[in-house]
């Protein structure tokens, strides 16, 4: 389990509350997310949140580089946030969107990558 935040605050936050649940498996990576996507990923995921800030428009980078960066395994669930106004975003070749819904001012989606043949 990995957390990558760019906030202070909010990285230590995610810490102290992976303390209280006896996650030590839970890892934060207190910077910037697309500068820890730069790099090919050491193993794959399973489920990747992604909610990078609104007013960036960058759903689309970060998704493209989940996918180029070997980051995403056969088959895995990526749950996306981003401006409801933005609308769907656009996703990868091989993702298929399952549903996009807005909560007052979020939009949030559910994508899933194609499984392996």
């Amino acid at each position: 389990m990995q957390f990558v935040e760019a906030d202070g605050p909010a990285a230590g936050a995610i810490e102290r509350s992976l303390e209280v649940l006896g996650a030590a498996a839970g890892r934060v990576v207190h910077g910037d997310a697309f500068a820890f996507l730069a790099a090919r990923a050491p193993q794959p995921f399973d489920v990747v949140f992604l909610d990078p800030p609104y007013g960036e428009r960058r759903l689309e980078q970060a998704c493209a580089k989940l996918e180029s960066g070997g980051w995403l395994a056969p088959g895995a669930w990526i749950y996306l946030e981003d401006a409801a106004n933005s609308g769907a975003p656009e996703l990868p070749a091989g993702w298929t969107l399952l549903r996009s819904k807005k909560a007052g001012d979020v939009g949030y989606h559910l994508a899933r990558r194609q499984a392996a043949s």
